[in-house]
């Protein structure tokens, strides 16, 4: 796995940490099934950083308020230290994909 924290600040001045988590062998591919598209090549700034193992995974994952989270090992590390909903999880050509955002 590999990812990136993003920090950003609001209008008003409140930090949120935003991150971006993919399977490493996904970055530089373009999923497309039907109208919906991952393109995981224009994207792969947003999660190409650190390389992470599954426990730092899950520690990065409690700490951010809003997730992006990309492939079948990253979303295992992510069951790990959260609960997911299935009907939130989404899948393209096979690669499961969860957004998650805490207000």
């Amino acid at each position: 796995m590999i990812g990136r924290i993003h920090e950003k600040t609001d209008r008003f001045g409140k930090k949120t940490i935003i991150v971006g988590i993919c399977d490493k062998e996904l970055l530089g591919k373009r999923l497309k099934q039907g109208e919906v598209v991952l393109d995981l090549e224009k994207h792969a700034d947003f999660y190409q950083g650190t390389e992470l193992t599954q426990e730092l995974a899950g520690e990065w994952i409690r700490q951010g308020k809003n997730l992006n989270l990309v492939g079948k090992k990253t979303i295992a590390a992510a069951r790990k230290v959260m609960r997911i909903d299935g009907s939130r999880l989404k899948t393209v050509k096979g690669v499961p994909h969860l957004q998650v955002y805490y207000l």
